[in-house]
């Protein structure tokens, strides 16, 4: 059911808080940047929300005492923001930097947000949340209770006639045909699997762990935490896994599998569908994303020492996966329409830029593995060819090729004039700020700025690229390192709440204290009518997952929002199949996915701790889960707090002290339990 225009207001102020004082639910860490923007809206569903804010806004910590006040300050002269539609007011509270929990008053209008952070800490949760996307995304594996509960499911997909089975969608019948290609991750909200889509999602978590590995630790609760090897890699390891299954000898490589039909395999959870599934024909851009991916992961010497015999099969087949690519080049044979749509449904077909573009990167790590001239040979003769290079622009779009380029910058036998031209490029590209990617967070009322044409379908990939982007150009800084990552940080705020719709788009982050978050999304587990759908109606989908985000081009036009808003209030909250289309807006992918880990991993700490001793997560555990008639709290509350219903009602206060609660006579259903810095969401059956 297609939720009203007036949802997310409606949920902003049963929580209490004020829908127009936009903040980073999570928090900030003491070295940020913070601002708060207040927002008068113009333009839109919520045109009549109107908001002039008082002279002075205070942020108040756990005792309700002032630490911090200032006059908020107009944005761009009163004028409306294009993107938005909104007038606002800039609060800028950067000063405060002492760890602890806060929220900010408007004390002459009764506007008060909710809760968030300051601490070194503040994005663990979410960093934990987002990379357990990819393991609940898993297809063919198990997801025990221990893991996934309450997601839980059996293997899936490894049915007769299934992945560990299929057969070429050209003969489905003929069982010679059939290969083992179990493994890897849905790449979306379908079940299918993609090469040329996982490459983006391959590159990015690896290129995340090459610059942050102090961000990603070996505790996100999947089967194999505790192993000794950060969690994102043993993720990178399921899927590349498959991505080899998928190549052959002669460095051909299969360009996707799945489903014939939409009326196939669409059951939830993934363990109840039995449906055959096939796989496609090869083609020179699956040869050349393979190449890539294979290339990248032996490239990364902490993934590469983690299975070196097996990582020697990779560098292998990477090479001739290249080789494949290379020599329908040379003959004037690239594949750019393989993909029939047989099997469904994106089209995977790569044209002849993204197609060179892969073979640039999958280069580049070659070379640095071999040093052989026929990769330096083809770096120099096509590299230039490329919009970074040929135009100087370095583009959001095109990260993992900049990311190449860098990398092909520190090795010992680069050749010097390419070095110089991409050095040279990446300067000119600064100066020159095609689209305003390098703007800084004041040209934008919400900080994070973007062109308008951004807010197209998938809009929060590109948003979360354009805040890696920064890290690219501090290679050759034009602008101040500082400003660069100030404008990384806007973006990340942005996917988490500093948004026209104050809405933190990672679905359910109330467990990690973003209360307005995505409820529900476009996912055939997670589908409209089953329990998974929403946790107003039952368990809803799990925390963590990225959705697409505001479409300004949302083909159903009737349905306003996300048809007929300003750009970035093309978004609505719901998961409704065809005719309503909702997978234009609220569908996440491992791709989208990957981005905002990337981006998050920028802001980690150095140690994975928490530096607020009182908040520590073993004073905070409820049990039993699901509970029936009581609550009981691991240890007693040292601060209030709240209980929200599954419609986002307020419904009980717990004070400080209690050690127990009864529920035996509340509606079944997800209830949060939040107090000041943290979240915790439990189960209530009758």
């Amino acid at each position: 059911m297609v939720k009203p225009a007036s949802f997310f207001c409606a949920l902003l102020l049963g929580l209490g808080l004020h829908a127009q004082i936009h903040i980073d639910p999570f928090g900030y860490r003491p070295d940020m940047r913070k601002v708060a923007v207040l927002a008068d809206p113009q333009e839109g569903f919520n045109a009549g929300d109107s908001y002039q804010p008082g002279n002075t806004l205070e942020v108040l910590n756990l005792d309700d005492e002032v630490v911090f006040s200032a006059a908020p300050q107009q944005w761009n002269f009163g004028l409306t923001d294009p993107v938005s539609g909104d007038k606002g007011w800039i609060l800028d509270f950067t000063a405060l930097t002492t760890p602890g929990a806060y929220r900010i008053s408007d004390p002459e209008t009764g506007a008060l947000t909710e809760w968030f952070t300051i601490s070194d800490a503040v994005y663990n949760n979410a960093m934990t949340h987002a990379g357990r996307m990819f393991f609940l995304n898993r297809c063919s594996a198990e997801k025990p209770i221990a893991n996934a509960y309450p997601w839980d499911d059996t293997a899936s997909f490894n049915n007769p006639g299934q992945d560990t089975e299929c057969t070429f969608v050209g003969t489905p019948t003929d069982n010679t045909t059939a290969r083992d290609l179990h493994g890897g991750w849905f790449d979306a909200g379908d079940y299918n699997k993609y090469i040329t889509f996982a490459e983006s999602a391959v590159a990015n978590l690896l290129e995340a762990h090459l610059q942050n590995p102090h961000a990603f630790s070996d505790d996100w609760n999947i089967p194999e935490s505790g192993n000794g090897l950060p969690d994102v890699l043993d993720e990178l390891m399921w899927e590349l896994r498959w991505v080899y299954r998928m190549t052959n000898e002669d460095g051909s490589c299969i360009l996707k599998m799945g489903s014939t039909d939409y009326s196939l395999n669409a059951l939830a959870p993934p363990s109840a569908n039995t449906d055959p599934r096939h796989y496609s024909v090869t083609c020179t851009s699956a040869s050349w994303s393979a190449a890539h991916m294979l290339a990248k992961a032996c490239f990364h010497e902490d993934f590469y020492l983690s299975a070196p015999f097996e990582m020697d099969a990779w560098f292998n087949r990477a090479q001739d996966c290249w080789a494949y690519g290379k020599a329908a080049l040379d003959n004037n044979a690239l594949e750019t329409g393989c993909d029939n749509g047989e099997i469904l449904s994106g089209d995977a077909d790569l044209d002849y830029d993204a197609q060179l573009q892969a073979a640039v990167c999958g280069a580049v790590y070659l070379f640095a593995l071999t040093e052989e001239q026929v990769y330096q040979d083809f770096l120099i003769a096509y590299a230039p060819q490329l919009p970074a290079l040929a135009d100087n622009y370095w583009s959001p779009y095109t990260l993992r090729l900049g990311d190449a380029l860098l990398h092909y910058l520190e090795l010992p036998n680069a050749n010097a004039e390419l070095s110089a031209q991409i050095t040279a490029s990446l300067t000119q590209y600064q100066q020159d700020n095609w689209d305003g990617w390098m703007n800084t967070t004041g040209n934008a009322l919400y900080q994070a700025f973007v062109p308008e044409y951004m807010f197209h379908w998938g809009s929060n990939q590109v948003m979360a690229a354009a805040g890696c982007l920064q890290y690219q150009c501090a290679a050759a800084p034009e602008f101040p390192l500082d400003n660069l990552e100030e404008k990384a940080a806007a973006h990340l705020h942005y996917l988490n709440g500093v948004n026209p719709l104050g809405l933190c788009y990672l679905s359910n982050m109330g467990v990690a204290g973003a209360e307005n978050s995505v409820t529900t999304l476009y996912h055939g587990w997670f589908a409209d009518g089953t329990e998974w759908d929403s946790p107003v109606n039952g368990i809803g989908p799990p925390p963590g997952y990225l959705v697409g985000g505001p479409n300004q081009w949302f083909s159903v036009e009737t349905l306003s929002p996300p048809a007929n808003q300003p750009p970035a209030k093309s978004y609505l909250d719901f998961n409704d199949d065809w005719p309503n289309n909702s997978w234009e807006v609220s569908e996440p992918a491992i791709y989208y996915q990957a981005l905002y880990v990337r981006l998050l991993s920028h802001f980690m700490p150095g140690e994975v701790a928490d530096d607020i001793e009182e908040w520590a997560v073993d004073e905070w555990a409820l049990y039993p889960n699901p509970a029936a008639d009581r609550i009981t709290f691991s240890a007693p509350l040292r601060q209030d707090a709240q209980v929200y219903a599954p419609d986002g009602t307020l419904v009980a206060l717990w004070p400080k002290g209690s050690s127990e609660a009864v529920v035996e006579d509340w509606k079944a259903g997800w209830y949060v339990v939040q107090r000041p810095g943290k979240a915790a969401r439990t189960l209530i059956k009758q």
